[in-house]
């Protein structure tokens, strides 16, 4: 065995939590890593480094990760990336302590002055990993890139976030957008931006997890 391939061998492969913007099988043709359910309370202070760690998805509400547990992580040396849906908003969070955000779904959250969560934020089967509700962030960008006028994308977010979270199917959202005239591209219900970011996300990594140190 070489000494390149000897040192090939001591790297660990970088963690991954994710479920809902990705699966973990979609996640293997992308990159060699260890695959994770969506991130919770508790998982990064179960890791130590080395440790290059790409946060995707993640649990909400009493179960979420606290990001003083991120930031411990951040101070043993753990490496931290973020983007399209939970990553993204504890990139934003943790920009200061050392944590990387990228993607889409990044960039304009960083610029969002209201509630970012409720932008990313869907409902799912968790046993399934299968989500329930559509994420207005997918809507949101489909317009941009459809060439939405500014007037026409600042009305169509006021009525998308006024849509309570347990009710934002595509019957509910196609109905209000047609009803206060809004009309949706074509594509809207294949388009997901918050996919697009995951798997570039993976795929910025694959020649750091592939070539020789």
């Amino acid at each position: 065995m070489t000494e390149n391939a000897r040192s090939n061998q001591m790297v660990p492969l970088p963690i991954v939590f994710l479920g809902l913007s990705l699966t973990a099988e979609e996640g293997r043709h992308l990159l060699h890593a260890d695959y994770r359910r969506p991130i919770e309370k508790g998982d990064l202070d179960a890791i130590s480094p080395p440790a290059t760690v790409l946060i995707i998805d993640g649990v909400l509400e009493d179960r979420r990760l606290p990001p003083s547990e991120a930031v411990r992580a951040l101070e043993r040396g753990v490496r931290l990336y973020g983007a399209a849906s939970t990553g993204a908003l504890l990139a934003i969070e943790l920009l200061r302590d050392g944590m990387v955000g990228m993607g889409r779904v990044f960039k304009f959250l960083h610029r969002f002055p209201g509630d970012r969560e409720d932008l990313v934020a869907l409902l799912y089967l968790e046993k399934k990993q299968q989500p329930v509700t559509v994420p207005l962030i997918n809507i949101i960008f489909a317009c941009i890139d459809a060439g939405m006028t500014p007037p026409q994308l600042k009305k169509l977010m006021r009525l998308l976030t006024s849509i309570p979270l347990h009710k934002r199917t595509w019957a509910t959202i196609e109905t209000a957008c047609s009803a206060s005239g809004l009309t949706l591209p074509h594509s809207i219900r294949t388009f997901d931006v918050k996919k697009e970011d995951a798997s570039s996300l993976l795929d910025s990594f694959r020649e750091e997890v592939s070539s020789p140190v």
